[in-house]
């Protein structure tokens, strides 16, 4: 990008022209250092980016509440699907044991009544459905995740940006322009300009990270309202079909195919 060409042709010129920057005071009758009229100029430049930035980020965070609710809203699809796969593996689960434990079930269970069953469905088969939905969950968040950091961090960069390469005079432009395209015959007076530049991008994003620290709530704040409610939510429900499911694998004596499966 243009700002990206500036930021390179910036760092050419620190890199291969300035010899030292200490040795230049004044040139032209400005000074390099920032005095109470630029800094009184950039305040009140701050203060009107500020109200646009804190219009910009409500809008933003509107925008990116619809984007969280809209990727939770397409969970609920792969939700259904995901359950279908539930239930399809643990009705099968004897199908797809590894050979090493099914060997050790059949082993562990040959003297089993009906109450030790119960009692296995109901602790180590039940905690294997739960990393079930721990993996399921934990990828959903990570999507989650990533979908809001990736946005927050374009948003951020976006207006940095924009506020870094605002308000120049027309002269500053004209400067900025000949780094962008590395051209320029007075040296000296480049050199000034660089020194005074690095001067304001420095205010600038100290004004910018101090403003831009006290928002990182908020985007925390729709992760977690967004996501908490909705985790509890699904892990209600699948709290729920893994009950029933042990209930109905209990009432319909599903062990006995086990048992079968170890005589065979």
């Amino acid at each position: 990008s243009s700002h990206h060409g500036r930021c390179l042709a910036l760092d050419e010129v620190e890199d291969e022209h300035i010899v030292n920057l200490d040795d230049i005071e004044t040139i032209q009758g400005h000074s390099s250092e920032l005095d109470n009229e630029s800094n009184d100029q950039l305040n009140e430049e701050w203060g009107e980016w500020q109200l646009t930035f804190e219009e910009e980020f409500q809008n933003f965070l509107l925008s990116l509440e619809n984007n969280a609710s809209d990727m939770l809203q397409e969970e609920k699809n792969e939700w259904d699907y995901w359950i279908e796969k539930m239930q399809n593996k643990w009705s099968r689960f004897h199908g797809i044991m590894s050979e090493s434990y099914k060997s050790y079930i059949y082993n562990k269970s040959a003297t089993w009544t009906e109450a030790d069953w119960k009692t296995w469905i109901h602790t180590d088969w039940k905690d294997y459905m739960e990393i079930d939905w721990h993996r399921w969950i934990n990828d959903v968040e990570y999507d989650l995740d990533k979908l809001i950091d990736e946005r927050w961090e374009q948003w951020k960069t976006h207006q940095i940006m924009t506020w870094l390469m605002s308000n120049w005079t027309d002269e500053e432009q004209q400067y900025i322009d000949k780094l962008e395209f590395g051209k320029y015959s007075n040296k000296k007076e480049m050199e000034h300009f660089v020194k005074r530049w690095n001067k304001i991008i420095q205010w600038k994003t100290e004004k910018w990270e101090s403003w831009i620290q006290d928002k990182e709530g908020f985007i925390t704040n729709i992760k977690n309202e967004k996501w908490l409610q909705w985790k509890d939510d699904h892990y209600f429900l699948f709290n729920n079909w893994r009950n029933d499911f042990i209930e109905d694998w209990i009432s319909k004596k599903r062990w006995l195919l086990w048992s079968a499966g170890r005589r065979n």
